[in-house]
């Protein structure tokens, strides 16, 4: 059996409400040298089932796994990657659609900018299929894993991207116990392994949104999910250098209860942070990075400014390394967090 370039992984779970539109968007690409694997992740409804066996009847690029019960996306993506053929893994939600250029487009950006990961901009779509706007760069955006991380503007939307599948191999694949924001965690192995991504301004997939969406209705544990991946990561950065505070920052960023804050920040938080920042410098040194003008007054009123902001938690997250990398007053007067962390390649 001939080896196909692209493997397609998709896992679905009772999605037969737009499973025929996403996997029609597939079959229909102008790029036709792949595999597809779909994993049913144990659904409940007979339906999802009946509709993956009859598209692998009629397509012998349709390959088939089903899970007993349903194991996360996590694991039945890991179980896919395990039996993958192609050189490339393209990602694919089962509730999107993929327009017919993106894996052909996609290809050729890898194979002469010779990266490892190559996401695109998105059409967002409605339960209804209308395109209610678009999410991606300006203009292409390439080797920013750490930007791509936390960047919306920027961003590796996971349902878009293509991989090399002896990067993400390499890595280890997907975390089963990350039940939610497996992409957050990926992305950030990916670099901490020296690995390169590019995002393309051109929209490839439409990328629905709708109320029982996973980032819409379970934002909690997303974010708990994403603190833990940030706690490794700054502590990978590190290597070792001040970490016992890692855990304490990230909290203080994210889960500080604005209403319940006391009038001051304790000394030990503020220790705790200076000594985060000076493992920081050491880690970077040679970073033109000028701590400059950083002292406590400063850092007692950005804190409380950052912890108690009605800003989302990808922004919290994008200040808190802000906070670590650079003074913080420099970031408000350009009133831009973009582009600092373009310093770790």
């Amino acid at each position: 059996m001939k080896t196909p370039i692209v493997t397609v992984l998709m896992s679905v779970y009772n999605g037969e409400k737009y499973l025929r539109r996403a996997i029609d968007s597939i079959l229909n690409q102008t790029f036709t040298d792949f595999e597809f694997l779909i994993i049913d992740d144990g659904s409940t409804d007979t339906t999802t089932w009946h509709i993956l066996t009859e598209y692998a009847a009629r397509d012998t690029r349709v390959l088939l796994i089903r899970n007993e019960k349903n194991i996360g996306l996590a694991k039945s993506l890991n179980k896919g990657l395990a039996v993958a053929r192609g050189k490339y893994i393209a990602r694919m939600d089962a509730d999107d659609i993929s327009l017919p250029d993106r894996f052909s487009t996609q290809i050729e950006i890898m194979e002469t900018n010779r990266v490892d990961v190559c996401g695109t901009a998105v059409q967002i779509i409605d339960s209804d299929s209308n395109i209610i706007g678009i999410i991606g760069p300006k203009e292409i955006v390439d080797s920013d894993l750490p930007a791509s991380i936390l960047d919306e503007s920027t961003c590796l939307l996971h349902p878009t991207v293509m991989m090399i599948r002896s990067a993400l191999e390499e890595v280890g694949g997907y975390k089963p116990y990350i039940r939610y924001a497996q992409d957050f965690d990926l992305w950030a192995r990916m670099f901490l392994a020296g690995k390169k991504a590019i995002v393309i301004p051109i929209p490839l997939v439409q990328y629905r949104q709708h109320p029982s969406q996973i980032s819409t209705a379970l934002r909690e544990d997303q974010a708990h999910y994403v603190s833990i991946v940030i706690k490794e990561y700054i502590s990978s950065l590190l290597s070792n250098r001040a970490t016992e505070h890692v855990s304490s920052l990230v909290d203080f960023f994210l889960f500080s209860n604005p209403h319940s804050v006391k009038k001051r920040i304790p000394d030990i938080t503020l220790s705790q942070i200076y000594s985060l920042r000076r493992a920081f410098h050491e880690r970077f040194i040679h970073i033109n990075n000028s701590l400059i003008g950083f002292d406590k007054r400063v850092a007692r009123s950005a804190l409380f400014l950052l912890r108690d902001s009605d800003y989302g938690l990808k922004w919290k997250i994008r200040m808190m390394f802000a906070y670590l990398f650079t003074n913080l007053s420099i970031c408000y007067q350009r009133g831009s967090f973009t582009g600092i962390f373009a310093v770790f390649l």
